[in-house]
C-alpha cells in the first residue's frame, strides 16, 4: 500500500505538468534517478538476509547493489554531456515550457 503513495503523486503531478510541456523531463529525471534508487534499496534487506542466513552469495549480492547504487549518481556526473542543450535558470527561459 505505501508503493501507491509516490504512483498516486506521480499520476497527479503528471496531470499538472501535461499542459506545460514538463511531463517528459519528469519522466526523464525520474528514469534517470530510480535504478540507483531501487538498489540501494534492495541492498540492506539482501545484504541482512544473507548475513542472518549464513549466505554469502546474497551478501555478497547485496554489497555489490549498494556499491553500484551509490556509484552509478556519481559516475553519471562524469560522464561526457558536451552534447546536452545548455538552458538558462529560470522556467521562462526554459524552451521546453511552452
Amino acid at each position: 500500500m505505501p508503493a501507491s503513495v509516490p504512483v498516486i503523486a506521480f499520476l497527479v503531478t503528471s496531470r499538472i505538468l501535461d499542459h506545460s510541456g514538463q511531463l517528459l523531463t519528469l519522466a526523464y529525471g525520474l528514469a534517470a534517478a530510480s535504478p540507483p534508487l531501487v538498489l540501494l534499496f534492495a541492498a540492506f534487506p539482501i545484504a541482512s538476509w544473507g548475513t542472518t542466513a549464513g549466505n554469502s552469495l546474497l551478501w555478497w549480492i547485496g554489497f555489490i547493489s549498494l556499491v553500484a547504487g551509490g556509484l552509478v549518481p556519481v559516475l553519471t556526473r562524469f560522464m561526457d554531456h558536451s552534447g546536452d542543450k545548455i538552458r538558462d535558470v529560470g522556467i521562462e527561459f526554459d524552451d521546453r515550457t511552452s
